[in-house]
């Protein structure tokens, strides 16, 4: 929905943008008569929008598109030849196939049903007043091409005659919009055009079905590198040969070449055969205009988040600084979302606060913002020179800018799940047994609004399933997974209250509190806490033991204290600014390990083993006794197994 709504907002300000590039004042005068009509659009746009929901509430396949209905009515025949199978095996005797079939029709039923598909209904809804404010957009270009053709003067009224029967002109008598111009510019926006590449990554499922599962929306994510390219900053050239010849072309190139221009014009599905030479040249004025305004936008942001990423490297103040998709380390970029508020894809305003970028950009201008900002915090790390693990942190900046608007790489379960990683096997399983469900997603959403915070959770389906379904922990308060508590501050980061949490999960500009210094500082040194309580000496703590330790050792303060003496010690030595720039020489991590450099790791990790001992010693003696009778009984076994006896029958760890 917000993507929508930042391609529409997109639309005028790239064209504007690109009208001013090469001061084309006619353009400007065009694009205010077109997209100032801000009263005229909305009373077209909204009614179509609530009967588009209306009709997809009563018959889902009426709002299809030609293509899907083509499927629709394949899937009808193929559904019928099901049910004559069914019966033949029936009159055999054989009634499974006859149940198969039956659950199948119910459950299309269920799909069908508007209950079940509200959501679904108002994204429909929503297309659609999209396509009819783009449909009123063009129709006022094109009544501005007329008046010009005809030698009248453009007024505001002919405009709008001229408009609004064109208007009425690009809807079918189903109510549909049939104009390929409106149809083409709603799938670039809705990110559902049907290019080249997302055709090729269709065919590859279609051979290898297995895919399916982790390609689960092949056209978007096709599309969303195809939006990222189309921001691409000059003066680097698109993979798209129809964006390149817009971007670099001149005018009068294509005045000389009306091949080319009708060749452009055909791809957006204008109907050049209707157009006379004005209008065709006018219109791709119009489309060069867009192309330069996305290349001129994606360069503005591009250079502004380097200029905040070099303020903050010179002067460290961190004020409007951009973080990306985190750090190539895994282990250190969890224990930065686990135990404090950094967010990544977020801009730090004043006094810390992060505000999440990537719903207000959409899904070009949010990649490409990631990209630069994942190159600075992954090429300038305190812990290795920018040479070391080259080829990791390329992979991790390039998968990171392929990623699909929820910031995760369709291929990265796959890759996971077939290197043998348990934990990713895991969550895989409990997604797909969780997505069986009737509303999984919303399901998961309303949880993380009612019950704040990550949860703390051990590596099995059962528990990963019970994070999905946090609503369920409300009710049955035996089996709610606990809430992940700093070992700093003694708090539930990420957490918020229930306001924050509502207008996070609604508002496409999410706030997100600032960090303590605490946790600012083990944020800059680099330091992994994430490491307090795994496990002690040996056995595996259980998330609830994991959650009141780093309760306890959060609100006892003693390394949040320590931590404070241990920041003030750094700052006099100058620690964290030595050592970037060591790195910055190329001194790698063989050379000067950031774990011994001026003794900074050292002393946090004394600092956190005592304070792991003193919260120990204070927790809850029920739960202490029972983990010091777990280690106990491990001590023991060992003793028999080197003595080459079988362990001490026991279910206790």
């Amino acid at each position: 929905m917000f993507g929508n709504l930042s391609g529409l907002v997109a639309e005028p300000v790239t064209y504007f943008g690109g009208a001013l590039l090469h001061k084309d004042m006619k353009a400007l005068q065009r694009g205010w008569m077109a997209y100032s009509a801000i009263w005229d659009t909305q009373k077209k746009s909204l009614p179509y929008a609530g009967r588009m929901f209306m009709k997809a509430s009563q018959n889902p396949n009426a709002v299809k598109g030609q293509s899907r209905l083509d499927l629709v009515i394949k899937q009808e025949e193929k559904l019928e030849q099901y049910r004559f199978i069914a019966e033949q095996e029936a009159a055999r005797g054989r009634s499974g196939f006859k149940f198969l079939v039956k659950q199948y029709e119910e459950m299309q039923a269920m799909a069908a049903d508007p209950v079940f598909r509200l959501v679904p209904n108002l994204f429909t809804g929503f297309d659609a007043w999209t396509g009819a404010t783009l449909a009123n957009a063009q129709a006022r270009f094109r009544a501005m091409d007329e008046l010009e053709a005809l030698g009248e003067a453009v007024t505001p009224a002919r405009v709008k005659e001229l408009a609004t029967a064109e208007y009425n002109s690009m809807f079918g008598a189903d109510g549909l919009i049939k104009d390929k111009a409106v149809k083409y510019s709603n799938a670039d926006i809705a990110l559902n055009l049907d290019t080249e590449l997302s055709k090729s990554v269709g065919e590859l499922i279609r051979t290898i079905p297995g895919l399916t599962p982790f390609l689960t929306f092949p056209t978007t994510m096709m599309n969303v590198v195809r939006v990222a390219d189309d921001y691409l900053p000059a003066p680097l050239r698109s993979f798209q040969q129809d964006v390149n010849d817009l971007a670099y072309t001149s005018v009068q190139t294509f005045m000389e070449n009306p091949e080319t221009m009708e060749r452009i014009l055909k791809t957006r599905g204008h109907k050049v055969e209707q157009m006379d030479e004005v209008a065709k040249l006018n219109t791709l004025i119009d489309l060069k205009n867009r192309t330069l305004g996305r290349k001129a936008v994606g360069t503005f942001l591009t250079s502004m988040v380097i200029g905040t990423v070099l303020k903050d490297k010179m002067f460290g103040d961190g004020l409007f600084s951009t973080t990306g998709d985190g750090s190539v380390d895994r282990q250190l970029d969890a224990a930065r979302r686990k135990n404090s508020n950094f967010k990544p894809r977020s801009v730090i305003g004043p006094g810390g606060v992060r505000i999440e970028y990537n719903e207000v950009l959409g899904p070009g201008l949010s990649n490409w913002v990631a990209a630069v900002a994942n190159v600075a915090d992954n090429f300038d790390m305190l812990g290795e020179a920018a040479t070391e693990n080259a080829f990791q942190k390329l992979s991790f900046i390039l998968a990171a800018a392929l990623t699909d608007p929820a910031g995760i790489s369709a291929l990265r379960p796959l890759v996971e799940v077939m290197s043998g990683n348990e934990y990713a096997a895991n969550r895989f399983v409990a997604g797909q047994v969780n997505a069986l469900g009737p509303l999984a997603g919303a399901r998961n959403s309303f949880g993380r609004i009612l019950d704040g915070g990550l949860k703390d959770f051990n590596n099995n389906i059962v528990e990963q399933l019970a994070n999905r379904n946090q609503m369920i922990g409300l009710v049955d308060q035996t089996n709610r997974l606990p809430t992940v508590i700093s070992p700093v501050s003694g708090e539930a980061p990420n957490k918020y209250s229930l306001l924050q949490r509502i207008w996070n999960a609604g508002s496409p500009v999410k706030i997100h509190p600032a960090m303590t210094k605490e946790e600012k500082f083990l944020y800059d040194i680099e330091y992994d806490v994430s490491s307090a309580f795994r496990n002690r000496e040996g056995v595996e703590l259980s998330a609830a033991e994991r959650n009141a330790l780093n309760a306890e050792m959060g609100r006892m303060q003693y390394f949040a204290r320590e931590i404070a003496r241990i920041s003030k010690t750094a700052e006099a030595r100058n620690t964290i600014q030595e050592l970037k720039e060591m790195r910055r020489k190329f001194v790698g991590s063989k050379d000067v390990p950031i774990g011994k450099y001026d003794q900074i790791h050292m002393m946090l990790r004394i600092a956190q083993k005592d304070a792991e001992e003193l919260a120990f010693a204070n927790l809850a003696p029920e739960m202490r006794n029972a983990i010091e009778q777990r280690i106990a009984i491990k001590k023991i076994n060992d003793q028999r197994a080197e003595q080459g006896l079988s362990p001490v029958p026991t279910n206790r760890y």
